[in-house]
């Protein structure tokens, strides 16, 4: 399991070097998923090109994609050329957490759209990229409830005399809890202290295999409860977190 630790990127970092749309780049790197960045017409390819430091993951999410975008490609410059990292074919609107998995650090990678249409118009709510935690001990424990394998949403149903007359169905987000036991002194104090603080004001992505990024999730209202001592020594924690989340998987 992965969870980001920092994000980045500003719009000093990050460009549309491709069908780029009317919106302000702002919509496409803040948090407000009512603001939604939304490409052009005139091209096959949507692309955006980041560069900073410590790109460890690279996230998105609030994406609207589904029946327009055919695969979703993300690549790193190595110096020479762009050598692609990941490449996700698109079955849904799947918040997508891409971890790296180039044996190097890169600073400059861009995100590739192909379009099934050129004047196909699609969104993307969030983009994030930054450092990320590699949970040791394989990350979730067993009876975690993964997010992204339930569809979001909540329904009301009108009923006359016991029996369904009209029903509503509405997407929410998904409530859930990451509980880690034996967690070590260090990484307590260099990464899950200040992890909480990041949680709470940023949000944070979350996938639990570097090989499925698009079974990723991205975290909000996160409450962090504190360290608990563990039960046989003073050298390991048990850490635990609430939160709500955005996997994309509707009905």
């Amino acid at each position: 399991m992965y969870i980001s630790t920092s994000n980045t990127l500003t719009d000093g970092n990050v460009t549309i070097t491709e069908d780029a749309g009317a919106n302000p780049l702002q919509y496409l790197l803040n948090k407000d998923f009512s603001e939604i960045y939304r490409s052009g017409t005139s091209s096959n390819f949507f692309r955006i090109e980041l560069e900073t430091d410590e790109v460890g993951y690279i996230g998105l999410s609030g994406l609207d994609v589904f029946g327009k975008v055919s695969k979703i490609e993300i690549e790193y410059w190595d110096g020479v050329a762009y050598v692609v990292d990941g490449t996700y074919s698109i079955t849904s609107d799947s918040t997508i957490m891409h971890v790296n998995t180039a044996s190097m650090t890169y600073t400059k990678w861009r995100i590739t759209f192909t379009k099934i249409l050129s004047n196909s118009i699609i969104g993307v709510a969030y983009l994030a990229a930054g450092t990320c935690w590699d949970v040791p001990n394989g990350g979730e424990e067993s009876g975690y409830a993964r997010p992204w394998s339930t569809p979001a949403y909540k329904q009301r149903t009108q009923t006359n005399l016991g029996m369904p007359t009209a029903k509503v169905i509405e997407s929410t987000g998904i409530s859930g809890t990451l509980k880690f036991n034996n967690i070590s002194n260090i990484d307590i104090e260099e990464v899950w202290v200040p992890m909480q603080g990041f949680a709470v004001v940023n949000g944070v992505f979350v996938v639990e295999e570097e090989t499925r990024g698009d079974r990723g999730y991205y975290c909000y209202d996160c409450i962090p409860s504190s360290v608990k001592a563990h039960s046989q020594t003073r050298e390991l924690q048990n850490v635990s977190m609430k939160f709500s989340c955005w996997t994309g998987y509707v009905l």
